[in-house]
Formats: C-alpha cells, sequence, structure tokens
C-alpha cells in the first residue's frame, strides 16, 4: 500500500485497475495505429507531378540512333523533347562504354548542362549545327554548377561515360556523323 495526497491508503485494487486502464489504453492505441498502418499500405499509389514527374525517374524507351565519331560508333538515345533534355541522365546509375545521349536543339545557343540526381560521372560535348565537336568538359555526378559551352553555335550535345572523348582520341574538331549523314539531318528523322 501507498499513501495518497490526503495522507490516506491506496489500495493495492486501486493500483491494480489503474494499471489495467493504462495497459488497455496502450493495446488499443496499438491496434488502433496497426490499423492506420494497413489503410495506409493498400491506398492506391499517389499520380506523378504531371508538370515536373519526368524529373522523379529515368527516362525508358526513348529512341536511339548509331552515331559514328571519328570512325567509332555510339548507340546514343535521342532527348529532344524539352522535358527529355530536362531530365537527361538523371537517375542513371550506369551508362554503358559504346552508349550515351545525344540532346537535340532546335536552334543553336550557348549550352549550360548540370548534373543533378546524376549518378555517374560523364563527359560531354558540344556540338555545332553541322556536327563538329567545338568543346568537351566533364560533369561530377550531383553538379549543381554545371557546365557551360564557350561558344553560342551549340545545336546537339552528347552524354557519355566519364573519358570515353579521350579514350578513343575524339576531342575538338571531330565530326559526327549518323549513317554517314550530317549530323543535322537527324531533324528530318524525327519528324
Amino acid at each position: 500500500m501507498w499513501l495518497n495526497e490526503n495522507n490516506g491508503l491506496v489500495s493495492r485494487r486501486v493500483i491494480t485497475a489503474l494499471w489495467r486502464w493504462l495497459l488497455m489504453i496502450f493495446v488499443m492505441g496499438g491496434l488502433l495505429g496497426c490499423r492506420a498502418e494497413r489503410h495506409q499500405q493498400t491506398r492506391e499509389p499517389e499520380a506523378i507531378d504531371p508538370i515536373y514527374g519526368h524529373l522523379l525517374r529515368p527516362l525508358t524507351n526513348l529512341p536511339t540512333v548509331t552515331l559514328r565519331v571519328s570512325g567509332v560508333e555510339l548507340v546514343a538515345e535521342i532527348a529532344a523533347k524539352s522535358h527529355e533534355i530536362a531530365t537527361g541522365m538523371m537517375y542513371r546509375t550506369n551508362v554503358p562504354e559504346g552508349t550515351g545521349m545525344l540532346f537535340v536543339f532546335k536552334e543553336p545557343a550557348r549550352r549550360n548542362f548540370y548534373a543533378r540526381n546524376c549518378y555517374v560521372p560523364l563527359s560531354i560535348a558540344f556540338i555545332d549545327p553541322n556536327g563538329r565537336i567545338l568543346e568537351v568538359a566533364e560533369l561530377q555526378p550531383g553538379d549543381m554548377r554545371g557546365v557551360e559551352s564557350y561558344s553560342s553555335d551549340v545545336q546537339f550535345c552528347l552524354e557519355v561515360p566519364k573519358g570515353w572523348f579521350r579514350k578513343n582520341g575524339i576531342g575538338p574538331g571531330a565530326v559526327i556523323t549518323v549513317s554517314n549523314m550530317p549530323l543535322n539531318k537527324i531533324f528530318q528523322w524525327l519528324q
């Protein structure tokens, strides 16, 4: 037996009743919590944001083209729509050798690429409307500063695994072709 505030004794029976109430409250809370969790698990998945949803997962099913760069073949996915260009290589965990992504712009301009949500290091070539490589730069995973082209005559950009250009002896001045045609003919193929 214990003393209460009124200097009276509290019986063991009262203490036991209090413990039972507390135990029942905890058990009910746990059961209600489990029921709420089960309800959340059966809930339908939330819809992907129609405006920015493409920025939440890697792109799939892009058309591909075989490029020839100074005699070296490369299979490149084509990113030509604005959401494809904005997403690019985001969320990719690897980029196999001999593959890349060709970014196709409607008009030549200065271009800036960053590596937001990119998990692999990349090399990028800035390319003029005739398919001539103007510059090559490196992109590090997660780098938000980006790499801006020096030239304002960039109509295509080609991202590949880091070091691919160097490994294949390709640099500024090299010309990229598609099926032995100039790169700018890709516009006819895309339409």
